[in-house]
């Protein structure tokens, strides 16, 4: 059984979905709510080793495809957006839909933005300011959308729905590169790669394919990608795993080559399969 022929066995029988990002409270009972969390980065720029923290990187943005939504005269569940370490939360955009009304939006327990109007269209794009406070001790950024109860939305209050969507946090800086099997995962990732190397025997390729099972389900909606090739580029969140074959027990090393966190499992059959398997 060779590599790409599992490969495509599990690509056509893994489904990989979202499911309901971390979420807070509720006020109101007219509050509705619909999310699912996935992280996608619009840049690629390499991360400086260590030694480089005078060196400038490009601008990057984190997308989430998430959403959050509010009824007339309620406050919508918390929208939480993780923030790498070593990074900083500069700003945010996102959209924000409804049929009619106005809304505010609030970061942490902060009105960021108050009174915002839906236009005809009942789309627009929102920028959302960022206080140095708003990053929570969990290096997270909440956000919350607020409907007021008019006159008009009394008879509607079921139906009149505002939401907040697919929010993009823009960054400055770099991650932090970690160091240690427990701080090698990222509370949300971009996008995860699995390298086995080319010629890899039956037990490698089954570990491989685990691997990819077992980190979209640790990162349900972030892209996990199956290769032979580590990628050269990096953004904040990115990871590799790599599977090599060995003699012994399984070892695990973090390294960072290229300055993307790199974690690499190497040990015999059906133990480095059960290594992967705990790796969701």
């Amino acid at each position: 059984m060779h590599l790409r022929t599992t490969r495509r066995r599990l690509m056509s029988t893994l489904a990989v979905t979202c499911i309901g990002g971390a979420l807070l409270g509720t006020t109101g009972a007219a509050a509705v709510t619909s999310s699912t969390r996935s992280v996608q980065s619009t840049a690629e720029a390499p991360t400086p080793g260590p030694g480089d923290s005078n060196v400038s990187v490009p601008p990057l943005t984190l997308g989430f495809r998430s959403q959050v939504s509010a009824g007339a005269g309620a406050t919508s569940q918390a929208l939480v957006l993780p923030i790498p370490e070593g990074t900083k939360a500069t700003g945010i955009t996102a959209t924000l839909t409804g049929d009619r009304g106005t809304a505010s939006i609030l970061v942490g327990d902060r009105v960021a933005l108050a009174d915002v109007g839906l236009p005809a269209s009942g789309r627009r794009t929102v920028t959302i300011p960022l206080e140095p406070t708003d990053l929570t001790t969990s290096r997270a950024i909440t956000l919350r959308v607020r409907q007021p109860l008019s006159d008009t939305s009394v008879c509607s209050r079921s139906i009149s729905t505002i939401t907040l969507a697919d929010p993009t946090v823009q960054l400055s800086g770099h991650e932090v590169v970690p160091t240690s099997l427990a701080t090698f995962f990222p509370p949300a990732s971009p996008g995860l790669t699995v390298v086995v190397p080319p010629g890899a025997d039956d037990d490698l390729a089954a570990a491989g394919l685990t691997a990819v099972a077992a980190l979209s389900r640790r990162y349900p909606g972030s892209p996990v990608a199956l290769t032979d090739v580590p990628p050269r580029t990096s953004t904040p969140g990115r990871r590799i795993v790599i599977l090599r074959s060995g003699t012994d027990a399984v070892q695990a090393q973090v390294t960072a080559p290229e300055g993307i966190p790199t974690l690499t499992l190497t040990g015999r059959g059906p133990e480095l399969t059960d290594a992967a398997a705990a790796l969701n």
